[in-house]
């Protein structure tokens, strides 16, 4: 038999939107939006664009495509556009090191 969780909502009080764009641009050479923080009765939440995701991580727009695509990393596809919510790219990154961390031990001085 499922469980039914009963859960309140309320509408919020108050929404800031910020906009941050690291300034990347696409292949075409224009300027696209990177990053989206919505702040609704004082919580952050981060929303970035496949742009804000590929230089946070620092690697190609295209790459970023790819990994989503692949199910690597957990993202929401909305229309042909993908959004990567900042919890998600956190997690990634955390994931990674890790391999890193793994794979060039004998570099780095053993095991962490």
């Amino acid at each position: 038999m499922p469980i039914v969780k009963k859960t309140t909502i309320r509408e919020a009080r108050w929404v800031h939107v910020f906009y941050r764009n690291p300034a990347v641009r696409t292949r075409a050479g224009k300027l696209v939006p990177g990053s989206v923080i919505f702040e609704v009765d004082g919580r952050r939440f981060e929303v970035h664009t496949v742009y804000g995701a590929a230089k946070t991580l620092g690697r190609s727009a295209v790459r970023v495509q790819k990994l989503l695509e692949d199910g690597k990393l957990r993202g929401y596809r909305i229309g042909r556009d993908w959004l990567v919510l900042d919890v998600d790219l956190r997690h990634f990154i955390r994931e990674q090191g890790a391999k890193v961390r793994k794979r060039f031990a004998a570099f780095l001085g053993g095991p962490k």
